[in-house]
């Protein structure tokens, strides 16, 4: 927040009593609280339950969030790990481009496109990994849903590590999308190894 005003004020508004910063916050009830029979909702949503990767983003489909490089990534992935299922919440311009690239190369059996949702923190639930390559964010607070609900998040080296909370793993944008899905699935693989052992 402080970074924020600085850019747009100066370091001015610092001594102003004027000014006064106020956080955001979520309702971490509805996304740590949250109780999903994951089987049951990924059924629901269509998404194919057979030993899965499970991942996601929420956001709209504009040049911001850098959708058409998302698209790159989930489908080297999908190369990398054909068990790789992911859920794209949100709408917006690009949408159908994608949906279309996604029908022609293949991917619909991998991609869901939910649209808009109001059940974002039942959907998070039953996921493993969030993705936000953002070409730009202010403070990108759908991280801080997604590490409440106990996702590892992969962000951009755009957004800040503000939102870090112990989940977040930042990439740079200067990767190609097949060393991102490398990096990502290395992580996650990792993860998932470790929680069947225990």
């Amino acid at each position: 927040a402080e970074e924020a005003n600085d850019y747009l004020y100066g370091k001015r508004w610092r001594n102003s009593n004027k000014c006064h910063v106020l956080y955001n916050g979520i309702d971490l009830e509805r996304f740590q609280d949250c109780k999903v029979d994951r089987e049951k909702y990924r059924k629901e949503l269509n998404i194919p339950e057979r030993d899965g990767i499970y991942l996601m983003t929420v956001g709209r489909f504009n040049e911001q969030k850098n959708p058409i490089f998302l698209y790159e990534i989930v489908k080297e992935m999908v190369h990398l790990e054909p068990r790789i299922q992911f859920s794209w919440i949100g709408n917006g311009d690009l949408r159908n481009k994608i949906e279309e690239r996604a029908q022609k190369e293949n991917m619909q059996d991998h991609i869901h496109f939910l649209g808009n949702r109001k059940d974002v923190p039942e959907i998070m639930k039953c996921h493993e990994g969030f993705l936000l390559p953002s070409l730009f964010e202010g403070f990108a607070l759908v991280t801080i849903e997604a590490q409440a609900a106990e996702l590892k998040c992969f962000c951009s080296d755009r957004i800040t590590r503000d939102v870090d909370c112990g989940l977040c793993h930042f990439i740079s944008l200067d990767k190609s999308a097949k060393e991102w899905a490398e990096k990502i699935l290395q992580i996650l693989v990792l993860r998932l190894e470790a929680e069947v052992s225990k």
